[in-house]
């Protein structure tokens, strides 16, 4: 497969100065990702490209340039590391660290189904801390009441999902990542961009999504991620996501009026207290039970 035109066009140029387009990776509503190979190096890199069609509106390019250059600022052993956010006349791009082992939606659509108690748990937990990491670091660019900018603390991802996991470092010792922060940021100039909330589209996925974020999405806190990342790891365990989204309705109408169905109904076999931590944590009435990535972790790991 050939590189996609506007990538072609930036080849060459700093700073992918030397690299070559290895292969596509991945396709979503608000662009592209392709591995880029350095010539002398054989460096590895991902590209995520913005679509030339979001790049007309002039407030969106902005707001993707500020949220790579928040997800640059993060540095933790279990955040994909973000290298270069570019916004050079019609294009705007990311560089990142490659992962070679994917994502943990792809080992398990490679295996065919859901994972094992200790494996999710090694993945998950390790995320958790990279979680909690970045919701108390400092960020270049925290939208205030104005419409301004200025430094602040707390980025939250807003789109946590097993295709946004990753497993970087090697085959023999994976080391587990959250990947795409601060995308859902972007997302929220949907409607300005003619995307429409779907169930994975411009304002996250909705299958991993919390009623909190769905109904109040512009002033969603870490809660929402941490809501995320637990139906994460249920889908991990289960193979199925934490709603029953069959059916006729609009899957924003299923986030907001259907509760998530307790996880040992979809598998028994899981340890109980394990089970009991999940369903507390989605739990969406009242106060949230684990309300940051660090209170979740300590939960699973008393139980595990």
């Amino acid at each position: 497969m050939n590189a996609p035109a506007e990538l072609t066009a930036l080849l060459g140029k700093a700073p992918l100065e030397g690299f070559v387009f290895a292969r596509a990776l991945g396709e979503g509503g608000m662009g592209t990702v392709s591995l880029l190979r350095h010539q002398e190096s054989q460096e590895h890199i991902a590209i995520k490209l913005m679509r030339p069609e979001l790049m007309g509106n002039v407030e969106i390019g902005k707001r993707f340039l500020r949220e790579m250059q928040n997800s640059a600022a993060l540095d933790h052993p279990n955040i994909v590391r973000v290298r270069d956010a570019v916004h050079v006349g019609s294009s705007a791009f990311f560089t990142m660290e490659y992962c070679e082992g994917g994502s943990v939606e792809g080992v398990m659509e490679k295996r065919g189904g859901p994972l094992g108690v200790q494996e999710s748990l090694d993945i998950i937990l390790p995320c958790l801390d990279g979680l909690e990491y970045a919701h108390q670091a400092e960020v270049p660019h925290v939208e205030l009441a104005d419409g301004g900018t200025a430094a602040g603390r707390c980025l939250v991802h807003r789109d946590l999902k097993p295709a946004n996991l990753l497993l970087g470092g090697t085959r023999e010792s994976p080391v587990p990542k959250i990947g795409d922060f601060g995308l859902a940021k972007v997302r929220s100039l949907a409607g300005q961009s003619g995307f429409t909330r779907t169930a994975s589209g411009a304002w996250g996925t909705l299958a991993f999504m919390s009623r909190r974020q769905a109904v109040n999405f512009k002033y969603s806190g870490p809660e929402v991620d941490v809501w995320s990342m637990t139906a994460t790891l249920y889908y991990m365990l289960t193979g199925e996501v934490p709603r029953d989204f069959s059916g006729p309705e609009d899957g924003f109408i299923v986030v907001r009026d259907r509760e998530p169905i307790p996880i040992l109904e979809r598998k028994p076999d899981l340890p109980k207290k394990l089970a009991a931590v999940i369903d507390e944590a989605l739990v969406e009435t009242g106060k949230a039970r684990y309300p940051s990535a660090a209170a979740l972790k300590d939960a699973l790991q008393t139980v595990s």
